[in-house]
């Protein structure tokens, strides 16, 4: 049987519904899409929204990603980091 992922289906039972594209990440909030993040450099209207099939609204509180997941000379230190935000949650606990 093969199954497939329904947004609405999500929703209805209070799941947090996130799409991650290479250009922006939507979350479904109130029946509908919003953009909450995009990346660097990027024309909204554009690279995202003149492109998309469906109308989503534009957070309040738009993000930009972090420009550091784009370099790949970097180093994310991702262990680090995870290690010391769960240490700062459970300290202020």
């Amino acid at each position: 049987m093969m199954k497939v992922f329904s947004a609405r289906e999500a929703v209805k039972q209070k799941q947090n519904v996130v799409f991650i594209t290479e250009r922006e990440v939507l979350q479904v909030k109130n029946g509908g899409f919003e953009l909450t993040e995009v990346v660097p450099g990027i024309d909204i209207d554009r690279d995202t929204l003149d492109k998309m099939e469906f109308r989503s609204k534009i957070s309040e509180d738009l993000k930009e990603t972090g420009s550091i997941i784009f370099d790949i000379s970097a180093r994310m230190n991702l262990l680090e980091t995870l290690s010391s935000d769960v240490e700062v949650q459970e300290a202020s606990r």
